[in-house]
């Protein structure tokens, strides 16, 4: 096909593609155009919640769907003794703000202590976990980037029904079906416990 017929039949086809059913032709649209994301502020209490297996109550602040993909926020209220088992983001990273309360991390093997105002940053492929050591309950906040763990909280964790509700005490049953879950959503868990060097 010589170059002139080349244009003129590739111009035509995107005339063709352009118009709409009545044959007047339509302004072309960027089909490589994501929706624009618009600014947002969520209220104190807000969000959705659920109840972690160590009794923490976890509160959505942002999901992926409202930042693009780029990072879920949780707020974390962890009691006394409470954390997740040791695991390992294989898709995110992971970032820790304290705001108010102590806790001890465990970051591959090794043992942190962060205060109120305190920030953790865990880059993925990092076994990791947090533990209260506290009396009473710690505050922080959580970010994952890029978004996505959000998945597995709603597939395998049980919803906050009303704020002055007690902690969820789970069976074996939803526990394995956490584990068995986390893959899917980029989590593998670690239950053998990590003990500090002495």
């Amino acid at each position: 096909m010589k170059r002139r017929h080349f244009i003129s039949t590739s111009g035509l086809t995107v005339l063709a593609l352009s118009c709409n059913q009545t044959g007047k032709p339509e302004p072309l649209k960027d089909v490589t155009a994501t929706p624009k994301l618009l600014p947002f502020k969520s209220e104190s209490g807000e969000g959705v919640s659920y109840w972690g297996p160590g009794g923490d109550k976890y509160e959505f602040l942002v999901t992926g769907k409202q930042s693009g993909g780029s990072t879920f926020i949780l707020h974390a209220d962890v009691p006394p003794g409470g954390g997740p088992p040791p695991h390992i983001h294989t898709r995110e990273s992971e970032t820790y703000h304290v705001l108010d309360g102590e806790l001890e991390f465990m970051l591959d093997g090794k043992f942190i202590k962060a205060v109120t105002g305190d920030t953790v940053h865990i880059p993925k492929g990092t076994v990791h976990t947090f533990t209260n050591k506290g009396n009473t309950n710690a505050q922080m906040m959580t970010i994952f980037a890029p978004s996505g763990m959000e998945g597995w909280f709603e597939e395998v964790l049980v919803p906050v029904k009303d704020k002055d509700e007690k902690a969820v005490v789970y069976t074996k049953k939803q526990l394995d079906f956490m584990i068995e879950a986390g893959p899917k959503h980029g989590v593998a868990w670690r239950l053998s416990p990590v003990e500090p060097e002495k």
